[in-house]
């Protein structure tokens, strides 16, 4: 079945993000939170904050934001935090997980 007159093989978006942008963390897993936790916001690359974004939460859409944090709880991302001088605030960026 062809729907269109054009050879759909030869169409795909290029991912100019490579893994060695993009720095790991561990994932929230429902682990208990307590009252010695560590909250931690740790700033990252572009590339860091928008993968994680990508991971949890499909199809949000682009954002115009220029700087990106993640929040950590004993070292594991609950929250991505992006931030746009552009928009002054919080962009749409910022997501819990």
């Amino acid at each position: 079945n062809k729907i269109t007159n054009w050879d759909k093989s030869k169409t795909f978006a290029v991912n100019p993000i490579k893994d060695e942008d993009i720095k790991k963390f561990p994932i929230y897993n429902d682990e208990d939170i307590t009252e010695d936790a560590e909250i931690k916001f740790v700033k990252v690359n572009r590339e860091t904050a928008l993968y994680y974004r990508d991971m949890f939460v499909h199809k949000l859409g682009t954002t115009n934001a220029e700087v990106f944090y993640l929040m950590l709880i004993d070292g594991i991302i609950s929250k991505i935090k992006c931030f746009s001088a552009v928009s002054a605030g919080i962009s749409n960026c910022s997501m819990a997980i």
